[in-house]
């Protein structure tokens, strides 16, 4: 699957246009699939990371989460752009009735 090319970081004709400017942020919305992540890494000690968006208002240099930008020209301009899950309360709702499914089988394992 192609990744969608954004207004004002490509050259071509975009698939995901600005929905709104905030200061000389672009603000895009994009539909998810999903918003919990397992957690791993230095967060292990969590179950889950929320994510409600990509990108940043704010753009500090030492930022890792700039390297997961769409791409390169993405990446250079860091701190202007943000994309929001607009369907993010449907899904959260659904991942967290589908987790609450499992709960009890957890519990059972260790009872």
């Amino acid at each position: 699957m192609a990744q969608p090319k954004y207004e004002g970081y490509c050259e071509c004709i975009p698939t995901k246009l600005v929905r709104e400017k905030f200061g000389d942020v672009n603000v895009y919305a994009q539909s998810a699939k999903s918003l919990l992540t397992k957690a791993t890494g230095f967060i292990g000690n969590y179950d889950f990371t929320l994510n409600p968006y990509r990108g940043c208002q704010y753009g500090c240099s030492y930022c890792y989460a700039a390297a997961f930008s769409p791409n390169a020209q993405m990446r250079q301009y860091w701190g202007k752009w943000v994309i929001f899950k607009e369907n993010s309360a449907d899904i959260l709702a659904k991942e967290l009735k589908n987790g609450m499914k499992k709960i009890p089988r957890l519990l059972l394992v260790y009872t």
